[in-house]
């Protein structure tokens, strides 16, 4: 079923772009898994394959182009595992194994798509919306989720120099830069940093927020500049009241669809009690501008306002973390 191939250094496997009909297994020898920079015929290396170590094999299950390119680095030979004769092998197995496999392999597909995606990001920007490099960590270690592994906690685990090298080699940052998002997603119970036997590590408590706001952050760029939402440092703290009220079922009467409404004299009440946070009746006005909130009224009990409570709690956590980044420093 196998052959072997010998790759003479400096040359390719195969190419980004190639058909695929084969995934390989490295004798021996170094291969770069390489991807051309989006804005020049230069090649950047993703991560480097040695001896016993397996490439191309994403393709077997869609059978889509080759995403990246794979040189050998030194005179190299590999194993040839044609797609063909798997397939027959593939079919045996149990259906639930196939839709899982196929599933982690999708998942890591979307993954690189994202990271693609990214790269026509070109810089970073002081605009307070546009923390890139913040953005580029979160879509790296939701990558790298999917190969990591679990550990007791149900937290996945992965070196640090598996993002960095990422990273460094795809978009070109500092360490300094790498370490300020890193401490951000920290300072959230996002992630930790631990030292072991095996080095610098990343554990990840909470991949689900980090998807999500990667996600999230992509729809805001993708928006006309008057459709997105911008948030002020300043509507934190508003932003926490009204998320923690709103999904407070003796407090909060639903309107439709997530839609709530609060009595505000029950917020501006109980808020500093409940919060240590005080809600000015002032900031309603500028909430209503920013479109976080839909609908002031008056009646004969008071003030009632509406907003969606899911939203309001998304924006809190997001610009919670966007605002924690752009106020970090970047030590180590």
């Amino acid at each position: 079923m196998s052959k072997s191939i010998k790759v003479d250094r400096g040359q390719y496997l195969f190419r980004e772009g190639d058909l695929s009909t084969s995934m390989y297994i490295i004798k021996n020898g170094r291969l770069a898994i390489t991807k051309k920079n989006f804005n020049s015929e230069d090649e950047v290396i993703l991560s480097e394959k040695v001896n016993g170590e397996l490439l191309g094999e994403m393709a077997f299950f869609d059978n889509k182009p080759r995403s990246a390119s794979a040189k050998a680095m030194i005179s190299s030979e590999v194993f040839e595992l044609p797609f063909a004769a798997l397939q027959e092998q593939f079919n045996t197995c149990p259906a639930w194994l196939k839709v899982m496999t196929k599933t982690i392999n999708t998942q890591l597909r979307d993954a690189n798509i994202r990271i693609k995606n990214l790269e026509n990001i070109v810089s970073d920007t002081k605009d307070k919306l546009m923390p890139h490099m913040l953005l580029r960590v979160c879509a790296v270690a939701d990558l790298l989720c999917y190969k990591a592994e679990t550990d007791e906690n149900e937290n996945k685990v992965f070196p640090y120099k598996e993002l960095y090298n990422v990273l460094v080699q795809v978009f070109h940052q500092n360490k300094q830069k790498i370490n300020k998002a890193l401490k951000a997603l920290k300072a959230l119970n996002l992630l930790d940093i631990i030292e072991n036997d095996d080095g610098q590590m990343i554990v990840v408590h909470d991949q689900h927020t980090i998807y999500d706001f990667t996600i999230w952050f992509q729809e805001n760029l993708a928006k006309e500049s008057g459709k997105q939402v911008a948030v002020e440092e300043k509507d934190l703290p508003n932003l926490h009241i009204l998320a923690f009220y709103g999904q407070n079922e003796e407090i909060a009467a639903e309107v439709s669809d997530g839609i709530v409404k609060v009595h505000v004299d029950h917020i501006q009440k109980n808020s500093k009690l409940d919060l240590s946070l005080n809600f000015p009746p002032t900031c309603i006005d500028g909430l209503m501008k920013k479109g976080v909130i839909f609908e002031k009224q008056a009646d004969d009990v008071g003030v009632w306002i509406s907003y969606d409570a899911v939203e309001v709690t998304k924006l809190f956590n997001y610009w919670t973390l966007i605002y924690t980044f752009n106020n970090s420093d970047e030590s180590a």
